[in-house]
């Protein structure tokens, strides 16, 4: 995964953003969901 800091106008760190997505286990039960989908397709959580 690659990320590039957001930077402030004095250089410092304010925020970090994904520039790739992959599958992603849900943080409530042990699903592994598809790349496009923001909700877990087995509870409903949120991956953010």
């Amino acid at each position: 995964m690659h990320v590039t800091p957001d930077v402030d106008p004095q250089g410092d760190p304010v925020a970090v953003r994904t520039l790739e997505r992959g599958a992603w286990t849900c943080a409530n039960c042990p699903t592994t969901n598809e790349v496009h989908r923001k909700r877990c397709t087995e509870c409903g959580t949120t991956r953010h």
